[in-house]
């Protein structure tokens, strides 16, 4: 046995002879050799170490994606907002909203609103109804529309009309002002009240008279009606039309309180008068 820089032992290969002088070529006769690799002994220090290389090449590790426990997060979606300058509305199509023409427009021909139910808009039958017998405005909430109680409230304390911007009622100072120096009325259109050329006009063709409500002067059926039964005139105050007003006793320019229409809905006002039913 030699041994090399104290390291490892080189096994000693000398041939010992039997004691027959005649070698048969067995090798029967031969001295184990103690070889530490004919042994399969291989060092401590290298042995660990081929078994964790080893260990590593038969199972390799997959590293998974670390996720969080509320899962991987969505992309925010950026709002497309309209396209034309100084509108910060929302963009439906074309990259314009609603209001500059964006979305789904009225079936109906000629007409360039907004669809709001069934392809149509509300003026011609789009959108929920008022649930009130014999009204057929668009409802807001409750199934109500605005005149009978839908939608937002006036906040102003014994108010109960409704909302039109801001929490308050045009009266209170809800909704847009004229843009005309010094008026504090509330706009029609375009920006301006009726008093400076923002009237909304009558749709009867050839009629000049303004807009009283849903489309129409008091002449042809827009604004509210008389609460007396059969009178079809236009409502002045206090549910009564001028004529009811002093039939009784209350001029057109003063206070009615507490009119009770079944009381005197008898009286009729004729050409020639007044005739009782």
């Amino acid at each position: 046995m030699t041994v090399i820089n104290g390291g490892f032992a080189l096994p000693d290969l000398s041939l010992q002879e039997d004691e027959d002088s005649d070698w048969n070529g067995s090798s029967s006769g031969f001295s184990n050799v103690s070889s530490p690799v004919a042994n399969n002994a291989v060092p401590t220090s290298f042995s660990s170490t081929f078994a964790t290389a080893g260990a590593q090449l038969s199972s390799p590790q997959t590293t998974k994606p670390s996720t969080t426990s509320d899962g991987p997060k969505k992309p925010k979606r950026i709002r497309r907002l309209c396209s034309v300058a100084g509108c910060g509305k929302r963009a439906r199509s074309q990259d314009l909203c609603i209001a500059h023409g964006g979305g789904r427009r009225c079936m109906v021909e000629g007409c360039e609103k907004s669809s709001q139910g069934g392809n149509m808009c509300i003026k011609h039958g789009g959108g929920k109804r008022c649930k009130q017998p014999g009204c057929d405005k668009a409802a807001q909430t409750n199934s109500l529309c605005k005149a009978h109680g839908g939608g937002p409230r006036c906040q102003f304390l014994g108010c109960t009309k409704s909302s039109q911007g801001g929490g308050f009622c045009r009266a209170h100072g809800g909704g847009k002002r004229c843009a005309a120096e010094g008026c504090n009325k509330g706009t029609q259109r375009g920006d301006f009240c009726a008093l400076h050329g923002g009237s909304r006009f009558c749709e009867v063709k050839g009629c000049n008279r303004n807009d009283r409500g849903g489309g129409f002067c008091a002449h042809h059926g827009g604004g509210k009606r008389c609460s007396i039964a059969n009178c079809s005139r236009s409502c002045r105050r206090s549910g009564l039309c001028s004529t009811h007003l002093r039939l009784l006793g209350h001029e057109v320019g003063s206070k009615v309180s507490n009119v009770e229409p079944a009381a005197i809905s008898v009286f009729m006002p004729t050409s020639t008068g007044v005739a009782s039913v």
